[in-house]
């Protein structure tokens, strides 16, 4: 999958075409194309092995594509069929790896400001930079500590001051929040969405979470086995996944297998397996022929549970309740309908136990209608 040519070319800072990249056997990148905007954070989202981090080294020049072309700012910085291939130290990047990777024998100021001096910058140009950088990131007043006394946090904020003291292009994050605690991450998200609006630096964001990919992204690219599933804004691949496995890795949803009895434009009626009657309206994206076989997904905090079937509603499910969940915020409920179990994030004032029939009501809107 490539990305629409409309949305491809609008305003383009960063390009990638058609770019394969083989580990011996193993084709890690499959043909991939697709263009980041100035300014944008995009993310590569998807599981291990996808080849998103191939595909974030080969943008930094730390791997060669086997084809294809990436393109920075107007510059062909990657070209195998011509030769092209500048080096990373010449491609205008910061990065920030999964490990903080900071220098421990020397303190946050120090760290910051390694490279500038390597790269021998006036010596009021550094410190002017490292103060501003380290404002950026909460950091200022822990210029002298040492970054071993730092919180994980703390020196994940380093790695990201030390990146962005450069001011590079592009910002390049290498799934920089996974060694972090739950806590941690969230507030973590907020923060490097906070530091991409304050610097509108053009970003490219690699992570194998959905929650950390919907915080911190203007645009996703969904993977998996190097190739592109779906290209979209956070809503557009959550609300409107184009493929099961979207459906599934983006929004953990209920999918249900089943066959189309009849369609419109803008939805179908689909006669679920599993059991007798069981029938969904689902929004469809093209109009699926009669017979049909599709999966329908919709997400468990769209369903509504009720003890009594709602008088003259559409898309009613009649189960029993399997196991029942206290989630802190929610109540996690596995209901049996014919031969399936669906899950269903209810709010917790829902009161049902387990063994008790229920009736599942989700909205036509909220199911989407997938071709298998």
């Amino acid at each position: 999958m490539t990305e629409p040519a409309a949305h491809r070319d609008a305003g383009a800072f960063l390009r990638v075409h058609g770019l394969v990249k083989h580990f011996g056997g193993m084709r890690a990148l499959d043909d991939l194309s697709f263009s980041v905007a100035r300014g944008e954070c995009l993310t590569l989202l998807g599981p291990s092995g996808c080849g998103k981090t191939t595909m974030l080294r080969c943008i930094a020049g730390f791997e060669f594509p086997d084809s294809g072309q990436i393109e920075i700012d107007g510059q062909c910085v990657c070209d195998p069929e011509r030769g092209v291939n500048v080096l990373p130290e010449r491609r205008q990047f910061g990065m920030v790896f999964q490990s903080y990777a900071v220098w421990p024998h020397m303190t946050v100021e120090q760290n910051v400001a390694y490279g500038l001096r390597n790269r021998g910058a006036a010596k009021a140009d550094i410190s002017a930079r490292v103060s501003e950088v380290l404002r950026m990131v909460g950091l200022a007043g822990r210029e002298s500590h040492n970054v071993t006394r730092l919180s994980g946090g703390q020196q994940q904020r380093v790695a990201l001051a030390r990146a962005l003291v450069y001011r590079p292009k592009v910002l390049l994050f290498d799934e920089p929040l996974s060694n972090l605690d739950a806590r941690l991450r969230e507030r973590m998200r907020q923060e490097l969405r906070r530091l991409h609006k304050e610097t509108a630096i053009t970003s490219i964001y690699v992570t194998h979470d959905q929650e950390e990919a919907m915080v911190v992204s203007d645009r996703i690219v969904v993977m998996n086995e190097g190739r592109i599933q779906q290209i979209g804004s956070p809503s557009e691949v959550y609300d409107r996944p184009v493929s099961r496995f979207v459906a599934d890795f983006v929004g953990n949803s209920n999918i249900l297998e089943g066959c189309v009895e009849r369609a419109d434009a803008k939805s179908a009626l689909v006669a679920l397996e599993g059991g007798e009657n069981l029938f969904l309206r689902c929004a469809v994206g093209e109009r699926p022929a009669p017979g049909a076989a599709v999966a329908v997904s919709f997400h468990p905090e769209e369903v509504h549970v009720a003890a009594s079937r709602p008088a003259n509603a559409e898309n009613i499910l009649a189960g029993i309740i399997v196991s029942r969940s206290d989630m802190g915020g929610f109540i996690d409920y596995r209901v049996r309908v014919g031969r399936e179990v669906i899950r269903v994030d209810a709010p917790r004032r829902t009161q049902h136990s387990e063994g008790q029939e229920v009736f599942l009501q989700i909205g036509a809107e909220s199911c989407q209608c997938l071709c298998r």
